[in-house]
């Protein structure tokens, strides 16, 4: 993926929130409860470790290729400006990798369970802007395959990351919320793979939730 398609859409994400935050459908802040999941893509933010994975098989990696990223959560709004949320994510299958000379790839994927404190500022009654600050603990796969040079190497394990990010909110009604964010998941494991300790690089996902409250409670 190049920068011009990442960029690209950067820009259309912020558009679609900003046009969440005028619409006149927006309602007020409601707190309690609620329920939601979350559809986006991720991609790994640098090459680095996986592509000194691939020059352990002789061949340089550094096209990168995303995936879709899934998620389900449950959160409570404490009030205007904090919420909590609890849920698991799953990254999809992520990739650097080369097709000439010689074809070769190394990838990660990440499932595991997600804990973040949303603090918020609320734009009047049309919404939010939010941030993300959490960790995510689960279960971590990495390898790499150069088939014609008959190299393989997997590991996985159990593994922690720290959850940042940013995005934008708005409530249709009083029981529906739509939201688009960024999360930058940073990850703290060594794996060993080829007889070299190779990390979990970190990841980016760009995408969008939508949110079910229990209760509704506008203010």
């Amino acid at each position: 993926m190049n920068c011009t398609r990442r960029y690209d859409r950067f820009f259309y994400l912020l558009t679609f929130t900003f046009a969440l935050l005028c619409s006149p459908l927006a309602s007020a802040t409601n707190k309690g409860a609620y329920i939601g999941a979350s559809i986006g893509s991720a991609e790994i933010k640098e090459p680095g470790e996986l592509e000194n994975l691939c020059a352990t098989a002789g061949v340089v990696c550094a096209e990168r290729g995303d995936d879709t990223a899934l998620g389900v959560f449950l959160g409570y709004q404490f009030n205007d400006y904090l919420a909590v949320e609890a849920g698991y994510m799953s990254t999809g299958e992520l990739t650097v990798g080369t097709v000439a000379p010689i074809a070769a790839t190394a990838f990660v994927e990440v499932k595991g369970a997600k804990l973040v404190l949303l603090p918020q500022v609320p734009i009047g009654k049309l919404g939010a802007i939010f941030g993300k600050f959490g960790i995510m603990g689960g279960d971590t796969k990495i390898g790499a395959d150069a088939p014609s040079l008959g190299f393989s190497a997997r590991d996985s394990g159990y593994t922690g990351a720290f959850v940042i990010g940013v995005g934008g909110a708005i409530n249709l009604g009083n029981n529906v919320t739509l939201r688009v964010d960024w999360e930058r998941l940073s990850f703290d494991k060594a794996f060993d793979l080829a007889g070299a300790k190779v990390e979990a690089p970190d990841v980016d996902v760009i995408g969008g939730a939508i949110i079910f409250r229990f209760a509704s409670t506008p203010r």
